[in-house]
């Protein structure tokens, strides 16, 4: 898939998050073959 167009649907999902999900915090898992991380992010206040 094209860079620009994954980054773009990227922007568009997380802006919609941020709106519906005014008071509650968003949950960024990222999974490897060995490892799973998570984030938790806080919209409001702009911290991980």
């Amino acid at each position: 898939m094209n860079k620009l167009i994954y980054k773009k649907r990227t922007q568009r999902i997380r802006r919609k998050l941020k709106h519906v999900n005014k008071n509650r915090f968003r949950l960024s898992v990222y999974r490897s073959s060995r490892n799973i991380s998570a984030q938790i992010i806080d919209d409001k206040n702009n911290k991980l």
